[in-house]
């Protein structure tokens, strides 16, 4: 599997102008998991923050949600400062202080950890990665 995701970061060019850096949560998840309004939902749910600099920082939730393919549409946006639990950064690039947050859930009525696995939610953290890498380069 570690091979997996090197091949994927490769491929997504991290690194390449702005940097944004692809992490995963989770602790929703697993508080959700077995409860009865939620028995099962997805592995974690995505996160990539992106720096000062990048055209979106700044931006709610619902003004770029039908602007990116991800699952279940983006359901976060926020200040890093803000992100209340512990991740699973998925590069190694520290996330900076002013960096701002934008993430996914796998918490849907539909969302079971065999459909929304460890493999499939760091493959939809690294789509959104490079979804939000190349807004950089829009005019």
């Amino acid at each position: 599997m570690g091979n997996v995701i090197n091949i994927a970061i490769e491929s997504l060019g991290m690194g390449e102008g702005l940097q944004c850096v692809p992490f995963l949560c989770t602790v929703r998840n697993n508080l959700c998991r077995g409860n009865i309004n939620h028995p099962d939902c997805g592995y974690a749910n995505g996160y990539v923050s992106v720096p000062k600099e990048h055209p979106w920082w700044g931006k709610k939730w619902h003004e770029v949600e039908e602007l990116v393919n991800v699952h279940g549409q983006i359901t976060y946006a926020a200040a890093w400062e803000q992100f209340p639990y512990p991740i699973i950064n998925l590069s190694d690039v520290e996330i900076p202080k002013d960096s701002w947050v934008f993430g996914f859930d796998t918490l849907h009525d539909s969302d079971t950890l065999e459909k929304c696995n460890e493999v499939y939610c760091k493959a939809e953290t690294f789509k959104l990665m490079k979804q939000l890498e190349n807004v950089c380069y829009k005019k």
